[in-house]
């Protein structure tokens, strides 16, 4: 009880770096991302990446409205709470782009919203970038697979938990799933 107390102060503190996969459409270099540099103000967050080279969003966040439904949509709201992500662009494919991504805020949807917000959604993502009436049918499980695939470019959410950094009790952990899309 005690490992899982300090384990989640860890996280609630922030001291845990989180990575995660995104492919997302087109060529995220559009974007017009500002250049992550050592003089921002989250660079302590990034002890464990020192050879970081990337982009920043920051962009405040709060909840939006998705009615009828018990998920939550988020929407960019410059009165809303900060939201920072890094990003790191991996790899170039036929028209998208696989993304490392390092929430350093623990926003929900941060990522999803983060990337929807500069023009290029996760391929797959059932909230952002598409109708009202297109979600409610993806979550109502009443689009059909090939529909939800034209639409949002897969047929699943293309985010997948890349790894967790953290030093717990004087140990240092790096734990990094095996498993890429």
């Amino acid at each position: 009880k005690n490992s899982a107390k300090e384990l989640k102060a860890l996280f609630e503190e922030r001291k845990v770096l989180k990575s995660y996969l995104a492919l997302v459409r087109g060529d995220l270099r559009s974007a017009g991302l500002r250049q992550f540099c050592a003089d921002d103000e989250f660079f302590g967050k990034l002890e464990f990446l020192s050879d970081f080279n990337g982009f920043v969003i920051d962009k405040s966040m709060s909840l939006g409205e998705l009615a009828g439904h018990t998920r939550q949509k988020m929407q960019i709201n410059p009165k809303g709470k900060r939201a920072v992500t890094l990003l790191r662009i991996l790899e170039f494919l036929e028209n998208s782009t696989l993304v490392e991504c390092y929430p350093l805020t623990g926003r929900q949807h941060q990522i999803r919203l983060h990337l929807h917000s500069v023009g290029h959604a996760i391929l797959g993502d059932p909230l952002y970038n598409l109708e009202k009436s297109d979600i409610e049918r993806i979550l109502d499980n009443k689009m059909s697979e090939p529909e939800r695939v034209a639409k949002t470019g897969a047929k699943r959410l293309m985010l997948h938990a890349k790894g967790l950094v953290f030093d717990f009790r004087g140990q240092h952990y790096e734990i990094f799933s095996a498993k890429e899309f």
